[in-house]
């Protein structure tokens, strides 16, 4: 927990409560989830702390930290990039001023050098937005200045690493939004360019088939936006066009379950209702989980899939409150059973605009932009008691190709295991929060595990073995 001057902000809200299990199906009953809520540290703005975490992802870095950027805070009150321990103590790490980008909106990703790309939805040589790159450190450099000329502008959501080892990105423009792609070095090129009237501008997710995944706001055949799949050779496919009935405005994408399935948010539910959950099949057959109620949570932000196979999500509003509840964060299984785990106030943060994260240590962390003494929001965790996992940097390599692997508790005698049960025999540690694994031969496309002792960690997703 972080020190603050103020004695309220020195106080870790530790909530336990258990709620009722709700499905889609008719409000079945079933065994409450205990869960453990902790505002890990309250943003202040007289200590030049980030705030206003709007869409914007969290990264866990090789040091088993949190980067995140910000839209506001900082010395120039123009968002930051920044580091947040596990514990809550937060250092700016770079102040955006507006040369280089301003309003960090979409959040980081990890790549495999160790560095961290993101965005800025404002600033830079045509004050569009710009792209860039950043070291744990803090330094930053500029890969792309969005000029509105073909590449669009105003990014506003996450980089995705692909397979290929460069980065994918949606951005805005006058006619409809582009999904981009830019190296590790800054090379840029649009991969595909919407013309319907709809918006790109929407969280990509990577599935399993190397695939891109994603939404539009207001494309489509009812107006309502679509679910598609995206080649990084740029060949599209609509998988799906959302009806009034079903809601609309997919924003935060589609991310693939433990098998073929996605799931995903409608951040308008039927008829402009609070929110849709929805499941997705692989052949195209969309069904309705769940259409929230106010109590549930209103305009939910998206999914994650967490290490005990179950899905995650926050809702900005709502909750006991109703329509001026400050969110709820909730659990949605594969077969559509809901939970609301924990319903926010102003005391421990409010209006959670930011995807939720898991870090490998199991616990679920999050962001708020308003709520207690300051009210600019918390850096909060959620203990559902789930397994910790070993997060795989990229999603797929070759034979004699390198991957990193976060965790927590590895030594000189962790062994790693690739899918057909095939040992790495050479590793490199950078203390004991991360692996560099050379790929072994025989090694095929399945879970990666590490074994530290006891004590065995396996990826979530699978790593996809290429040629």
């Amino acid at each position: 927990m972080t020190n603050l001057s103020i004695s309220r902000c020195t106080l870790r809200w530790t909530l336990v409560t258990t709620v009722a299990l709700v499905s889609a199906l008719g409000f079945t009953p079933a065994a409450a989830l205990a869960q453990t809520y902790t505002v890990l540290h309250e943003m202040n703005p007289k200590k030049n702390d980030p705030y206003n975490f709007m869409s914007a992802r969290m990264a866990q870095g090789r040091d088993g930290n949190f980067y995140m950027e910000s839209e506001g805070g900082g010395a120039a009150c123009c968002g930051t990039i920044s580091k947040f321990t596990p514990a809550g103590k937060v250092t700016v790490l770079y102040n955006l001023t507006g040369p280089e980008g301003q309003f960090g909106i979409g959040g980081l990703t990890l790549g495999p050098d160790g560095n961290f790309h993101g965005n800025a939805d404002e600033g830079g040589t045509n004050n569009f937005g710009t792209l860039f790159k950043a070291t744990p450190s803090g330094t930053l450099t500029v890969l792309h200045n969005f000029a509105n000329t073909g590449d669009g502008m105003d990014p506003v959501f996450a980089l995705v690493l692909g397979g290929d080892g460069d980065f994918y990105g949606t951005s805005g423009s006058s006619t409809g939004g582009v999904v981009y792609k830019i190296t590790p070095s800054g090379e840029f090129s649009t991969i595909y360019s919407l013309t319907g009237g709809g918006s790109f501008d929407g969280q990509l997710n990577l599935g399993n088939d190397g695939n891109l995944y994603g939404g539009t706001d207001k494309d489509g055949v009812n107006g309502a936006g679509t679910d598609f799949k995206l080649a990084p050779s740029g060949a599209y496919t609509t998988l799906h066009s959302f009806t009034s009935s079903e809601g609309s405005n997919p924003l935060t994408g589609i991310i693939q379950g433990t098998g073929s399935e996605f799931y995903g948010t409608l951040i308008f539910g039927a008829n402009n209702g609070p929110g849709t959950i929805y499941p997705l099949t692989s052949s195209k057959v969309f069904n309705v989980f769940l259409h929230m109620t106010i109590g549930d949570g209103e305009l939910p932000i998206g999914l994650l899939l967490a290490s005990d196979g179950n899905l995650y999500g926050a809702a900005e509003y709502g909750g006991p409150d109703g329509a001026a509840g400050c969110g709820t964060i909730f659990q949605i299984t594969p077969a559509g059973v809901f939970t609301v785990l924990h319903s926010l106030d102003q005391t421990d943060g409010c209006h959670p605009e930011a995807q939720l994260f898991q870090g490998t240590n199991g616990l679920l962390y999050g962001t708020t932009i308003n709520g207690t003494v300051y009210d600019e929001g918390v850096f909060f965790s959620l203990d559902v008691s789930l397994p910790p996992f070993a997060g795989l940097v990229s999603p797929s390599g070759h034979q004699g190709g390198t991957l990193g692997i976060l965790g927590q508790g590895f030594n000189s005698g962790s062994v790693v295991t690739f899918g057909g049960g095939v040992q790495a025999t050479s590793i490199t540690l950078q203390g004991s929060t991360y692996i560099s694994a050379v790929i072994p031969s025989g090694a095929v496309t399945g879970d990666v595990s590490v074994t530290t002792g006891s004590t065995t960690l396996t990826s979530i997703q699978p790593f996809t073995i290429t040629l």
